[in-house]
């Protein structure tokens, strides 16, 4: 069953997608609307801990940019953005994934529980043209898969300084 990818799921198809996350080892929090998942965030966010994010379309929609502005926590990418030098602002980008906490967006999540992210090489940049990644590719032609709506279903991966997941 391949569902139009702007259709927003059923509360069951959720909770399946949910469900599924959780038994990969993701800690899973669906929120009902924009308010609710700002304030999620928010509260998982530590007074005075290091914040980084990356390109999100929904941290920009939810209103996180404006909330950090004025949040009390060490806002990275304000103190990154604001190096002159342009050696110097790359090697603190790149220190900064290891935040105490950094967001980021996902493309889809599948109903199995399985991230989906594109990326752009610099011929697809050039081009205008998108790519998917080989094993998205895979992922696709092995499994019935639909977009699950970032707007209802936030997922969060507690992970400690320095230990990836």
């Amino acid at each position: 069953m391949t569902e139009d990818i702007d259709t927003i799921p059923d509360d069951s198809t959720v909770e399946e997608t949910a469900e599924n996350m959780r038994e990969r080892g993701f800690e899973v929090i669906v929120a009902e609307n924009s308010d609710e998942a700002l304030d999620e965030i928010k509260d998982l966010i530590e007074k005075g801990s290091e914040v980084q994010w990356g390109s999100s379309t929904t941290l920009s929609e939810i209103g996180f940019e404006e909330w950090i502005e004025d949040a009390d926590v060490e806002n990275l990418k304000q103190e990154i953005w604001s190096i002159d030098d342009d050696e110097k602002r790359s090697e603190a980008r790149r220190e900064s994934v290891t935040a105490d906490n950094f967001l980021g967006g996902i493309n889809a999540i599948s109903r199995e529980g399985q991230l989906v992210q594109r990326i752009l090489n610099q011929q697809e940049k050039d081009s205008g043209n998108m790519c998917i990644r080989k094993k998205t590719k895979e992922l696709r032609k092995s499994t019935e898969w639909e977009a699950i709506s970032q707007r209802n279903l936030s997922s969060t991966a507690n992970t400690k300084k320095g230990e990836p997941r």
